[in-house]
C-alpha cells in the first residue's frame, strides 16, 4: 500500500477543466488575468496575475486519497486557490524594507503569520512597553494599510508580545487596530 502514494488518480477522478478553474478565479478572486494552464498527472493548475498588484497565484484542481481513521477511502477531487497566501506575501514583501527599519528603530522583531491573517496581521516581539513602541506600531499599521489595496486587512491588528519566561512563550500585552488606528493594552 505504501508504494501507491503517487496518487494514481488521474483516471479515477475528474479534475476541473481550464474553463472551470477560470470561473472559480473570477468568482473568488479580485480581477485577474489568466496566464497559462499546466496539466500534471493528477493535477490541473491555472496561473493568474492579480490585475491591481501584479503577483502570480494559482487555482488548482487535484486528486487526493481520502482516509478514515487511517484506512484509505478512495480518491476525491479538491480545488485550491492560493490567492490569499500570495496576497499576504505580496503585502509583506512590499512593506518589508520599511517595516524592518521601523522595527529596528523601535526595538521589536516583526514576526509574520504562518497563514493569511484572520486577526493578527503580524506579531511584534519586544521587551519594551506600549508607550515606547506605540508610535512605531501606528506607523507600521499605516504602511500596511497603504499597501493593502484589496482591503483584506481592514479588521486586522498588530499584536505586541512580551516573552513570559515562567510560561515559556510570548504573551500579547498590546494591540494596534487597523480599523480605528489606535493602540491599546490587551486584556486577557
Amino acid at each position: 500500500m505504501t508504494a501507491c502514494t503517487d496518487v494514481p488518480a488521474a483516471e479515477l477522478v475528474e479534475l476541473k477543466s481550464e474553463s472551470e478553474l477560470r470561473q472559480i478565479a473570477e468568482e473568488e478572486c479580485p480581477p485577474c488575468t489568466f496566464v497559462r494552464m499546466e496539466q500534471q498527472r493528477s493535477k490541473n493548475i491555472c496561473y493568474f496575475t492579480d490585475d491591481a498588484c501584479g503577483f502570480e497565484f494559482t487555482v488548482s484542481s487535484y486528486a487526493y486519497q481520502s482516509s478514515f481513521d487511517g484506512i484509505p477511502g478512495g480518491y476525491l477531487e479538491t480545488t485550491e486557490n492560493d490567492w490569499e497566501e500570495r496576497y499576504y506575501d505580496y503585502v509583506w514583501d512590499t512593506t518589508n524594507a520599511r517595516t524592518e527599519a521601523i522595527a529596528k528603530q523601535a526595538g521589536f522583531t516583526l514576526v509574520k503569520e504562518d497563514h493569511p491573517p484572520i486577526l493578527p496581521y503580524a506579531d511584534l516581539q519586544t521587551d519594551r512597553s506600549l508607550e515606547q513602541i506605540s508610535d512605531a506600531m501606528i506607523e507600521l499599521g499605516h504602511l500596511v494599510k497603504s499597501a493593502d489595496v484589496h482591503h483584506q486587512y481592514d479588521n486586522c491588528e498588530l499584536w505586541a508580545k512580551h516573552y513570559n519566561s515562567e510560561r515559556g512563550f510570548w504573551m500579547t500585552f498590546a494591540v494596534y487596530r487597523f480599523k480605528d488606528d489606535v493602540t491599546d493594552t490587551y486584556d486577557q
